[in-house]
């Protein structure tokens, strides 16, 4: 893997003395408090029944005194209530799904874009990005603000780019090789769709590709991860670190010593919460990340609580960035299982997982309740082409073990706690059982089993937090076949899976998937609001494909 050179695209701000940058701080705090005093009611209102004045605020620390804002109150001032700025001032909008529905809708003044155009600028020279490099932008265009951060930020830096969005595999992979693409960026589970694609249709991402690195966000993934894609495309994996209700990405990332993500703290100040108590904590401590956003014109953002759980440090970095660390996100606050009063994470298993050369990293977490009984917890996770076709014999004389340590066996049962089991399974992760029944779904010329539907479906939401599959319905009414395919998403899949899910870029994935394209152009995607109940793997919604036509 070739190392790229990364260097500072702003230095004066990444690398400003931390007793000057609490000064601008402090200066940036007081005045965009005084803004959204003036000029958003909600503010006004949030920050008098807290008993907090704009000249109440006379230095950065002084933070602690605002009152948080919370996803639910994007929500009741929707669409433009915590706008500071007349929608002739703005020049952008974007959106992220919320899960009721309604849509959380960021505002871009031309200075927005100006900061948003420099972070991402610093983002991108971090890993060494320059004019000299081609840039394929495969996160999702369109509201989401994923594509359209990256690409602001490349052409600030006067890299290259193309603009290819997801999708159409094989075609990202021939743009890759013929027009010499050094730079790449998107969800990294979509890059490891790219290099098994590579892998299916023999091309050696390593010996036909020039690139050098690539940028990662969107979804949560881990070092098991990384390295998977550092040895598929030969690479260097930077991981990138944004929110739409802030700004995008461009919030942190990292550099090239990849311990932590540098926030940009001139623009976005971040603080480490409780997520019970809304307390501060010390640097080092995991808790909830909640950021102010301090010059943002169109959208003055205070005291935001992310949901999103790491910790931070404020330790010289090598690199010679000032700015205070964030580590890898951990998970979501809402996302923490409870299995018989042991307190669990996602991404705690996934770290085990990716141990297990012999595994794949797409699994499903099932947690169970029989009638009377305590919490059961199963994993249910791909084996490796190989180790399938060994077959029962692998389980038994040849059971997976971690990458460079002795042979134990298979991952453990859990103890005490809960019950862990593993299910190895060979190619898309398996649906359940009752699913695997024969009958052919008709919607002419459509012909398919139902458990083939189910495996082009996955493709559509490739996330390593595990999307339930629900049976699949086929019924015939007078106008025809109606087929109808549930899909249930966990909450940290289901925002960068509707932000992407456009109408054509949907069609196109489910044609190349081998749906007939008459069909596919009659799928079309609907969000169906399910309460805010709970139910197995954490907080879900139900997301519809409807092909009837």
């Amino acid at each position: 893997m070739t190392r790229a050179t990364g260097y500072m695209w702003n230095p004066e701000a990444e690398m400003m003395p931390r007793a000057e940058q609490a000064a601008l701080q402090g200066e940036r705090l007081r005045w965009q408090v005084e803004r959204a005093y003036e000029r958003v009611p909600f503010y006004r209102q949030a920050l008098d029944s807290a008993g907090v004045r704009p000249q109440d605020i006379r230095s950065i620390q002084d933070i602690e005194r605002l009152p948080f804002t919370v996803k639910d109150d994007f929500r009741a001032t929707y669409p433009t209530g915590l706008f500071a700025v007349p929608m002739r001032e703005i020049v952008r909008l974007h959106a992220s799904s919320g899960t009721t529905g309604k849509m959380v809708v960021g505002a871009y003044t031309r200075a927005d874009m100006g900061v948003w155009g420099d972070v991402m600028a610093r983002t991108l020279a971090a890993g060494g990005v320059t004019q000299d490099d081609i840039f394929q932008n495969f996160y999702g265009y369109g509201l989401f603000t994923g594509g359209l951060g990256l690409h602001i930020g490349a052409e600030t830096i006067g890299a290259t780019v193309i603009p290819v969005s997801g999708g159409l595999t094989k075609r990202q992979l021939m743009i890759m090789e013929d027009l010499g693409v050094t730079i790449i960026g998107g969800t990294p589970s979509y890059a490891q769709v790219i290099a098994e694609t590579a892998q299916e249709e023999g091309v050696d991402l390593r010996s036909r590709m020039r690139v050098r690195a690539g940028f990662f966000g969107a979804e949560p993934w881990t070092e098991g991860m990384r390295q998977e894609i550092e040895e598929e495309f030969g690479l260097e994996a930077f991981d990138i670190y944004g929110l739409t209700e802030v700004i995008g990405p461009g919030v942190a990332a990292e550099c090239q010593q990849h311990n932590g993500l540098h926030v940009n703290e001139d623009h976005f100040y971040p603080e480490i919460v409780d997520p019970d108590t809304g307390q501060r904590l010390p640097d080092g401590e995991m808790g909830e990340m909640v950021l102010t956003c301090l010059t943002r014109e169109a959208l003055p953002l205070l005291r935001y609580r992310t949901r999103d759980r790491l910790s931070q440090t404020r330790e010289p970095c090598p690199c010679g960035r000032t700015s205070v660390r964030m580590m890898r996100v951990h998970g979501r606050t809402d996302d923490m299982l409870i299995v018989r009063g042991v307190n669990l994470f996602p991404t705690q298993i996934e770290q085990v997982l990716l141990k297990y050369p012999d595994l794949t990293s797409n699994y499903q977490i099932m947690v169970d309740r029989q009638h009377d009984q305590l919490d059961e917890l199963e994993v249910r996770i791909e084996a490796s082409d190989t180790f399938y076709h060994m077959g029962e014999r692998g389980l038994t004389e040849h059971p997976p073990s971690p990458a460079r340590a002795p042979r134990r066996g298979p991952p453990p049962r859990g103890g005490g706690a809960f019950s862990f089991s593993v299910i190895l399974k060979s190619g898309p992760i398996p649906v359940p059982r009752r699913m695997k029944r024969s009958g052919v779904l008709q919607q002419a010329p459509f012909h398919h089993r139902q458990e083939h539907v189910c495996d082009l479906l996955r493709g559509v939401t490739t996330g390593r937090f595990v999307p339930l599959l629900e049976p699949v319905t086929h019924t015939k009414q007078a106008k025809g076949d109606d087929l109808r395919i549930k899909l249930r998403l966990k909450n940290a899949l289901f925002d960068t899976f509707l932000n992407d899910a456009r109408e054509v870029p949907l069609v196109l994935f489910l044609a190349q998937r081998d749906f007939p394209v008459e069909l596919a152009r009659k799928v079309r995607l609907l969000v169906v609001k399910d309460g805010d109940h709970w139910r197995g793997v954490g907080r879900e919604r139900d997301v519809m494909l409807d092909g009837a036509p």
